[in-house]
Parts: C-alpha cells; sequence; structure tokens
C-alpha cells in the first residue's frame, strides 16, 4: 500500500529513510500531467495522484481506501477500468470523460509479484483533448494537401490532354472551350472542298488553323502556297497571283505562272485577305467563282482546282458597308467562317501556351 505521506514524521526513524524515498515517488506522481489511480487485488483503492482529483472532481479522502465496487453501487464510479484489467488479467485500454467532458484516454495495467500473483492495478487517466485537436487539425490539413494533390494531378492531366490531344494531333495548343468549339469545326470542314475564312486579331493563330484544316483536307499531299496579301505591293499583286504572259510589261522577257496556277490541284492560304485593293477584287472573284483565271497581259482563261483558305484581322462585313471591300466576294469567301477569339477571352489556354514556349525557349538556349 502506498502511505499517506503527510504524517512522515510519526514514523520511527528505522522507517523513516524509506519512507523518505515514498515521498519522492509520491512528490513525483503528484506532479504528474496524467491522472494516476492504483488499487490492490481486491480492487481496494491504494492511491490517487493530484491530476486524478482534478480530472474526477473527487477528494482524495473520498475514493483512497474504498472498493471500486462500493463506489459503482453508490454511482460515484462508472465502468472503472481496474475490475476489468482484474478479471481480464491483461492492459485495457478506452476512452472515457473528464467531469468537464474532456476526452481522456484510460489504460489500466496489471502488476504481478515474483509469484506472478496479481498485486496491483494502475490506472493511467491522459487528457487527449489537446491530441484530439491536433488530430483534427491533421485531418484538415490532409484533406487541404488531398485537394492541393488532386488538382496538382488534374493539372498534370490536362497537360497530357493538352500534348496528345491538342498539340500533337492538331498543332492547336489549347484547351479552352473556345479552342475546342474550332477543333470541332475543323473537323467539320477540313474534308469537305470549300472556301474557308478565318478572321481574329492579330497573333491569334489564324495560320495555324488553315494549315491544320490544310493537313486534315484530301489534299495535303498536295501544294499549299501561302500568300501574306498585304506584304505584296499593289502594283505586283496581280501578276503574283495570277502570272503574266511575256511581253506583258516592261521586263517581261518571258511568262511565269502566278500563285494561283502553282496552287493547281492544292491549297491557297490568301492572308489578310482585307487588305487586297478593290481592283484586283473582281479577278479573285472570278477564281472564287468560276475556278479560272487570265494571266496579266494575257487572253487565254486557265481553269484552275484549287481550294481557297483566306484570313483576315479585319471586319469585311464592316468594310463591304465602307465600300472598300465587294460584297459578292464577301459572301462567296464567308461560306464557312471560323472567328478564333483572343486568348484574354480564353484564359485557359494560357498556362498550356506559356509552357509550350517555356519548353521551346529553354530547347533553343541549350
Amino acid at each position: 500500500m502506498v502511505p499517506d505521506l503527510k504524517h512522515i514524521n510519526r514514523f520511527p526513524m528505522n522507517n523513516q529513510h524509506m519512507l523518505q524515498h515514498e515521498c519522492v515517488y509520491k512528490i513525483a506522481l503528484d506532479h504528474l500531467y496524467d491522472g494516476v489511480f492504483i488499487t490492490d487485488n481486491e480492487c481496494k483503492i491504494l492511491y490517487v495522484n493530484e491530476a486524478y482529483t482534478k480530472m474526477s472532481g473527487l477528494k482524495y479522502e473520498d475514493v483512497v481506501g474504498h472498493y471500486v465496487d462500493d463506489l459503482e453501487a453508490k454511482g460515484i464510479f462508472k465502468n472503472s477500468t481496474s475490475p476489468h484489467v482484474r478479471r481480464e488479467n491483461k492492459i485495457i485500454s478506452s476512452i472515457g470523460k473528464a467531469k468537464d467532458g474532456v476526452e481522456m484516454l484510460i489504460t489500466g495495467k496489471p502488476i504481478y509479484d515474483e509469484n506472478n500473483e496479481l498485486i496491483y492495478v494502475v490506472v493511467n487517466q491522459r487528457d487527449i483533448s489537446d491530441l484530439e485537436i491536433m488530430r483534427q487539425k491533421l485531418i484538415v490539413t490532409e484533406n487541404k494537401m488531398a485537394v492541393v494533390e488532386k488538382e496538382r494531378k488534374k493539372k498534370e492531366e490536362e497537360n497530357e490532354y493538352y500534348k496528345k490531344q491538342f498539340f500533337n494531333n492538331t498543332g492547336i495548343i489549347g484547351d479552352s472551350e473556345e479552342i475546342r468549339d474550332v477543333i470541332y469545326l475543323i473537323n467539320k470542314i477540313a474534308p469537305l472542298d470549300v472556301t474557308v475564312l478565318i478572321t481574329g486579331e492579330s497573333g491569334v493563330g489564324k495560320e495555324v488553323i488553315a494549315n491544320e484544316i490544310f493537313q486534315k483536307s484530301s489534299r495535303k499531299n498536295k501544294q499549299f502556297i501561302k500568300v501574306n496579301c498585304a506584304a505584296i505591293p499593289t502594283n505586283l499583286l496581280e501578276s503574283e497571283l495570277f502570272g503574266y504572259e511575256k511581253g506583258a510589261f516592261t521586263g517581261a522577257d518571258k511568262a511565269k505562272k502566278g500563285l494561283f496556277q502553282l496552287a493547281d490541284g492544292g491549297t491557297i492560304f490568301l492572308d489578310e485577305i482585307g487588305d487586297i485593293p478593290l481592283e484586283i477584287q473582281p479577278k479573285l472573284l472570278r477564281a472564287l467563282q468560276q475556278k479560272e483565271v487570265v494571266p496579266v497581259g494575257g487572253t487565254q482563261i486557265q481553269k484552275l482546282d484549287v481550294r481557297i483558305i483566306a484570313a483576315t484581322n479585319k471586319d469585311l462585313s464592316q468594310q463591304v458597308k465602307e465600300g472598300k471591300f465587294r460584297k459578292d466576294l464577301y459572301y462567296r469567301l464567308n461560306v464557312f467562317p471560323i472567328e478564333i477569339p483572343p486568348l484574354r477571352e480564353r484564359k485557359r489556354d494560357i498556362y498550356a501556351l506559356g509552357e509550350y514556349f517555356l519548353k521551346q525557349y529553354t530547347r533553343g538556349a541549350s
């Protein structure tokens, strides 16, 4: 039995040395954060420390010297651990609550003598409210990390999707709804041998779209002639597009095929179509409508089989209203329009484009 050390001086001198050691043990037990509850093999309470009295709200003298069964019969204890340890003869742990509702981890351990006979049951009560708070915080943190990880994996999957579906297969980088709509139109009209008008601001990738239409068309193994109409001087544009005969003008020592003739059987891409002068537009209309051209200085009609893809950053309908573009030519060009929205309207594509250009520059630097 753990003695009541409040009256150590009442013991004979030959016992005081031993009791001083026990006093040290008691001081140590009373300064533990955990509650300690000790019974003998009959579940008579021998000792409780101060932490236990605070947790239970019971006084030292109200429990020490009493039997657990008696205190349970009086309703002071409920489902005590000591009797369970005594019956089961093993360490038993459970979750209980202190008087203030704080959750505690209660662990009872049997103590045996040299003959392996049960002599004590030591019960430890630990406040786990802080641990529960930490556990909840850990759960919240883990959930947040799971969300971050999920987003990371989603980004990786999206990036792979960009590369496999839109870059490797089409040359078009992006997965925004707007770009998906453009790709849908490309897939629909590319196999059809019709004129396509691509519109959009400078830098949106009109030439990329034109190239994609060509690659998915039945003419992909034929010529693909690209013409920047704004880059050719007005006085040379007609002869460059439709060719010229020998002697058509000073310096025309021999006949030359125009870009339309070179594209015969294939596709011609007329970029910046909105910059073509009004005086040349009737000949372009003839090439579109009747599939024929007449070289500069010539009289003989040349039949052609050319698919026309045009592009512009201008509002052709507005130019028609202003008299700067022929109405009939506009309608001939605008058979299947594709409008490419600027990047500011498809911000979802910024990440994929940034990654692509970063890799391009990194590869170039290395």
